[in-house]
């Protein structure tokens, strides 16, 4: 974490923000790549999914990944790649690039 109390692409923060996310499976972080841009981002496994969600697949087993003032919220699995989050996200290709490699960094180390 940086003094401003943002996220890095770093060995120790990804250790940090999984071993929350292990605990509660509901974190809420800002979190910047390239020091200048940031996104809130709050990844949410612990949800009660009721009834069947139309157009919204079964988010059972996924994660519920929201950024602050960015695009809509949507549900993905660990590893899903860049492109198919921006587009269910409606987000930039870069936020959608950070958003993946968070997946992926926090997904690996839940094995």
């Amino acid at each position: 974490m940086d003094h401003y109390g943002c996220y890095r692409n770093t060995k120790s923060d990804f250790d940090e923000l999984a071993a929350n996310y292990k605990e509660t499976c509901n974190i809420l972080f800002a979190y910047s790549e390239n020091q200048v841009d940031c996104i809130n981002i709050c990844l949410n496994g612990s949800f009660r999914k009721l009834g069947t969600m139309p157009f919204g697949g079964n988010p059972t087993g996924r994660i519920w990944v929201s950024c602050y003032g960015k695009g809509v919220p949507n549900h993905f699995a660990f590893g899903d790649n860049a492109s198919y989050i921006s587009e269910k996200m409606h987000v930039e290709m870069w936020a959608a690039h950070w958003i993946s490699n968070i997946l992926s960094e926090i997904g690996a180390r839940l094995k």
